[in-house]
């Protein structure tokens, strides 16, 4: 198995919206989706992520209150439990102290596992559930099986599994006849070694503050220890197609929802007509709070080198921040920037407030509106963000982006100084050392030419050339059809756009 879990994480799909199959993709920490439009490349982004979305609901909802009943239980079970320093992969992300230990549920009571393995279970119920409703809602259908369009095949059913093997970590969520199910395995308890020793303490049932304590610590480590594994779906952010438009509108649409709220005398939910990633999008531009900036160097790079400005959030009186676009000595709101700018602004806002190294960034078509030259440069920005940890998927139509990823493969062979050398990327990115190893990245082709989408894996590596087949034959195509009306033209065939006599 590999020590990196996020290579691991595989996808497969059957029957599922215009999809008729996808086998064994890997997500990795630079996957790319790209084909022909309304192929089914976003339908596999979404679903990632509102899978995220449902396991999040489930972390922050899960009841774990009603199991407080057996709190002394496990707290005592503690006591007689083995406990010891743990040897784990350092991106397991239950603690980053050095002083964690480890407690094995199996070294434990009868009593203690049959609790544990109660919750377990119950927990892989409500996550089931909750990832099913994210699931229907993000896609806007009564069911998961409404979004099953082969009936002519004979599939009436949507099929899909997502799982991750792994040294350490083992689940599987998969929808099957028409319902959708999690297992996982059950992980060590981590503690922090201060809490465990005060769980595995005799406390004076009177010391009703200490108890308490102890049992909003001890509940809160069995729940990470059973979301933890899940890790590698947290975090996700989406970037719709759609976010240009909504950053040139945000302004007016902020100031109209605080002006509905004003005017109905009290606070409370207004819908917003639009679907739910774009909705949840909104969202987390609400969410930015320009009091806590993050320091990611990444995001001044593509300001440098791609918008020759800098993406400012600014108090509002609204409430909510106004993002402007300033460039020496001028600031104008992003509404009034080009759309290059408010297309790339959200990622730079995002990175700059909002996101953090190791989370997932899902960006359909990131080479809109943009120059050739420039979707290389993002391209390089991409890579970039996957050198300093975090994770990019991406749904594409460029070739331009994606013969840059491959020379990005192609050049990690090479020493650091003959990437910035040979590469020439602009005076920015040239001072970053920018590859990307043949198994972070992960590019798939959808191809629908027989009237429903097959994905394949497109292989990249050191000494492959990406060549695009469908753009080399709409360039053939559109060659031919100029070759023709030249011909047309010389055979005297037209004259002032009328036929010859």
């Amino acid at each position: 198995m590999s020590s990196n879990p996020h290579k691991d994480l595989m996808l497969n799909v059957e029957n599922f919206g215009p999809i008729a199959e996808t086998q064994n993709m890997l997500i990795k920490p630079m996957t790319v989706f790209v084909g022909p439009s309304n192929t089914g490349k976003s339908y596999l982004a979404i679903l990632l992520y509102a899978i995220s979305r449902g396991l999040g609901y489930a972390f922050d909802r899960f009841p774990l209150e009603r199991y407080f009943e057996h709190f002394p239980t496990l707290r005592s079970g503690l006591r007689d439990m083995p406990f010891y320093s743990p040897v784990t992969p350092p991106d397991v992300p239950y603690h980053r102290e050095e002083d964690v230990v480890q407690y094995d549920w199996d070294q434990s009571s009868d009593e203690v596992q049959r609790i544990i393995k109660s919750i377990h279970r119950d927990w892989l119920a409500f996550a089931s559930n909750a990832t099913s409703n994210s699931i229907t809602g993000f896609f806007d259908v009564s069911r998961i099986d409404d979004l099953a369009t082969q009936p002519s095949r004979g599939h009436t059913q949507a099929v899909f599994n997502l799982c991750l093997h792994h040294d350490l970590f083992d689940w599987n969520i998969a929808c099957n006849n028409g319902r959708l199910e999690t297992k996982s395995r059950i992980l060590p308890l981590l503690l922090r070694e201060s809490v465990g020793m005060v769980l595995a303490t005799e406390v004076d049932e009177r010391d009703t503050e200490l108890n308490r304590f102890s049992m909003f610590q001890l509940f809160d480590a069995v729940a990470t220890s059973f979301g933890a594994q899940f890790h590698t779906l947290d975090h996700m952010t989406y970037f719709p197609a759609a976010r240009s438009g909504i950053i040139a509108s945000y302004r007016t649409l902020n100031r109209n929802l605080i002006a509905n709220i004003a005017r109905s005398g009290f606070e409370r939910e207004i819908a917003i007509p639009y679907n739910r990633i774009v909705n949840d999008f909104l969202e987390n531009l609400l969410r930015i709070d320009v009091r806590d900036p993050n320091s990611e160097q990444i995001a001044e790079i593509i300001e440098s080198s791609l918008m020759n400005g800098e993406i400012k959030a600014i108090n509002s009186q609204y409430g909510a921040p106004e993002f402007v676009y300033a460039r020496n000595e001028l600031s104008i709101p992003l509404s009034r920037s080009s759309s290059m700018v408010t297309d790339l602004a959200p990622i730079v806002l995002f990175l700059k407030h909002f996101i953090r190294v190791g989370h997932l960034l899902i960006i359909e078509e990131p080479e809109a509106h943009l120059h050739p030259a420039a979707q290389q440069k993002v391209a390089a920005a991409l890579a970039l963000l996957v050198r300093s940890g975090f994770r990019v998927l991406i749904t594409t139509h460029s070739h331009y982006m994606v013969e840059q990823i491959s020379d990005f493969v192609a050049a990690s062979n090479l020493s650091p100084e003959k990437r910035r050398e040979l590469l020439r990327l602009g005076p920015v990115l040239e001072e970053e050392d920018i590859y990307l190893n043949e198994d972070e990245v992960g590019v798939y082709g959808f191809d629908n030419s027989s009237g429903s989408t097959i994905v394949k894996n497109i292989p990249f590596d050191e000494s492959f050339a990406y060549v695009p087949e469908d753009h080399n034959q709409a360039l053939t195509e559109q060659f031919n059809r100029n070759v023709r009306i030249m011909r047309a033209q010389q055979n005297g065939h037209s004259v002032n756009g009328h036929d010859a006599e």
